[in-house]
């Protein structure tokens, strides 16, 4: 199979890889931002050129048949990871022993507007028997196994 020179189709393919890579980070994070909506507008703005493109009889489906399954195969890939929650668990597994770390060494008068790891934390509230780190949605609870 040889590469394509049609600039709509490669266009097209890298901008459903831009879609997957941003949800892929808008899931990674607990909870929804504002930016699901329009990223879920971008998607839906994709999927209509898409099925235009597939259904519309016309010059240029030729040049394209090869090529609308890598599409496909990027969304249904991207469906199945978001699904099993994968970009959430790999987020968490890179920032835990950033998160345990700012946990163990919490006190209340700790600046706790920054990032640690890949989590940005807001909020911090150190209860007497463990550690606790808030993210703008959700409250990771963090316990310390010795104790």
């Amino acid at each position: 199979m040889r590469v394509t020179r049609n600039p709509l189709v490669l266009l097209f393919t890298g901008a459903v890889g831009l879609a997957s890579l941003l949800t892929f980070v808008e899931v990674s994070t607990p909870g929804l931002s504002y930016w699901a909506l329009v990223l879920a507008l971008y998607w839906l703005a994709l999927a209509s050129a898409w099925l235009a493109r597939v259904l519309v009889p016309g010059a240029g489906r030729r040049a394209w048949a090869p090529w609308m399954f890598v599409p496909l195969a990027l969304v249904l890939g991207t469906v199945l990871l978001v699904k099993v929650d994968a970009p959430l668990h790999a987020r968490f597994v890179l920032s835990e022993p950033s998160l345990e770390r700012y946990a163990r060494s919490v006190r209340t008068d700790y600046d706790s507007n920054r990032w640690w790891g890949l989590y940005w934390v807001d909020d911090v509230e150190k209860p007497s028997l463990s550690g606790f780190v808030e993210t703008d949605v959700t409250t990771v609870h963090l316990t310390d196994e010795g104790e």
